[in-house]
């Protein structure tokens, strides 16, 4: 008897246990780097004869959110991560798009971001199995 009930203890512990979020999740941190084209400058009293060049941008465009994806998509786990970002950040600042994405807005400044993404990814979940 003793037995089965250490055993129950011990199955409702590892049922509860939090982990963090960074187990949980990949990110996309929403600063990407964009094509842009910049036109080639003639020389005084030259035709333009080159083309018009791709190149990428040193600075990234910046999206208003970091997209969290889930390893297994889990509509309650996707619940579960939003209520908890929602009681560390406040009402609106998530969005669910499916079973296995969340998005929660963030600042734009890139330095800023990367200790968001940080201290996010350091958030306990409290995961049911």
């Amino acid at each position: 008897m003793r037995a089965a009930i250490v055993l129950l203890l011990l199955t409702v512990a590892l049922m509860a246990e939090a982990r963090p979020l960074l187990h949980m999740v990949t990110v996309d941190d929403g600063l990407t780097a964009t094509p842009i084209t910049i036109p080639s400058e003639p020389n005084e009293g030259e035709e333009q004869t080159a083309p018009a060049t791709s190149q990428y941008s040193t600075m990234p465009e910046v999206s208003d959110y970091i997209r969290l994806t889930l390893h297994a998509p889990s509509y309650g786990l996707i619940a579960q991560i939003d209520q908890a970002i929602t009681d560390w950040l406040g009402p609106n600042m998530t969005r669910i798009e499916n079973s296995q994405t969340l998005l929660v807005q963030a600042p734009r400044d890139s330095s800023q971001r990367v200790r968001f993404i940080a201290a996010l990814l350091k958030l306990d979940i409290q995961a049911d199995r």
